[in-house]
């Protein structure tokens, strides 16, 4: 085990991890002061069950939970400490005889679960390490993928994703500004348009003069009906993305993916 490794153990008793500290210092070689000295344990943090709480210093590598706590702390205390820090690795330390009780702690976030009556003190050290690099590789992907949308959401040129389908999964600004096209040029003609009115008292208030205003600019009113009946309401929609927020966007979208489809 690396002398630079800093673990944060926390329990709901002064000794609950004696044989984290024991494991750790038993697979570096050292003695339990050694170990102090070194820095190979950075903390150990006592809570209160019934009010658990946790002071996450800057520095800690790791976080191993004592499972005598029970699986309803370690779950708050895990919110916790995802709200402090995201990309610092949890583990939980507990028998292997309660494997599958903690088992659905993994897929709320705890990356590991160390058997104290199993488990060598190499293993438990490997499972942390292992734990610290997959944190690491994840945080450094996460990083590399928002600088990645930042870039292609700046550029002027449009991109898109498109699943086996051709279905949007992603395209950036540049791309919808380029396909913002009108209804005379998607159908040839004008259709009839549906006007979405939630019902308010401001809109209850507002709606005569919205309703005059229509007719000024030479809009008639039909019923929803008529106006589905039209043909280009049953036009293909591709899009799944994000945005898309009317009829005519997402038809824009689809006219133009549909020389894409196989």
């Amino acid at each position: 085990m690396s002398a630079s490794m800093r673990i944060l153990g926390i329990s709901a008793e002064r000794g609950g991890l004696d044989w984290l500290w024991q494991a750790a210092t038993q697979d570096a070689g050292v003695s339990p002061r050694e170990g102090l000295e070194s820095g190979l344990f950075l903390e150990h943090q006592v809570v209160d069950v019934h009010n658990p709480g946790v002071n996450l210093p800057p520095d800690v590598d790791a976080v191993v939970l004592d499972g005598d706590m029970g699986q309803e702390t370690a779950r708050l205390l895990l919110a916790d400490l995802r709200t402090a820090n995201t990309s610092i690795p949890v583990l939980v330390g507990a028998d292997a005889a309660e494997r599958s009780e903690w088992d659905r702690m993994i897929r709320l976030g705890i990356q590991d679960i160390l058997f104290r009556n199993a488990d060598s003190p190499a293993d438990m050290m490997r499972r942390i390490s292992g734990a610290m690099h997959h944190a690491k590789v994840l945080s450094a992907t996460q990083e590399a993928e928002i600088r990645l949308r930042t870039i292609i959401e700046y550029i002027d040129d449009g991109v898109l994703i498109l699943d086996g389908q051709s279905v949007i999964l992603f395209a950036n600004p540049a791309a919808e500004e380029l396909l913002d096209r009108p209804l005379d040029e998607l159908f040839g003609r004008e259709i009839p348009q549906v006007l979405l009115i939630h019902a308010n008292r401001l809109n209850g208030t507002a709606l005569a003069a919205l309703l005059d205003r229509f007719a000024g600019r030479g809009y008639s009113f039909i019923d929803l009906e008529s106006a589905l009946a039209d043909p280009a309401y049953s036009s293909a929609d591709r899009w799944e993305g994000r945005g898309g927020i009317s009829w005519i966007h997402r038809w824009a979208w689809s006219s133009f993916l549909s020389q894409f489809a196989r």
